[in-house]
């Protein structure tokens, strides 16, 4: 699979079960369905609204975490290239 384009309007939803956030400043460690994935700090904003259940565009997680769109699918293609996520038209 190639990368997520870095359209706002398209939507980022994970599909792992039960889902946590762990870490601190140097890295976030997303844990569910017996995985485990390191990622920068800097999209903890983004997967704490995912690990609450939500299914958010790209531009509205932007918009709160304060990335740009481009750095959503940049972390949306990480997300579903581990089978982590889903990403769909509204």
């Amino acid at each position: 699979m190639g990368d997520v384009p870095a359209d706002p309007g398209l939507v980022l939803a994970l599909t792992t079960a039960r889902a946590a956030l762990e870490g601190a400043d140097e890295a976030v460690v997303l844990r569910a369905a017996g995985h485990e994935w390191e990622l920068h700090p800097f999209v903890r904003p983004v997967l704490e609204a995912l690990v609450s259940g939500a299914r958010l565009t790209f531009g509205d997680l932007a918009e709160r975490s304060g990335l740009t769109v481009e750095q959503v699918a940049a972390l949306a293609t990480e997300l579903v290239s581990k089978d982590a996520a889903a990403v769909s038209h509204r």
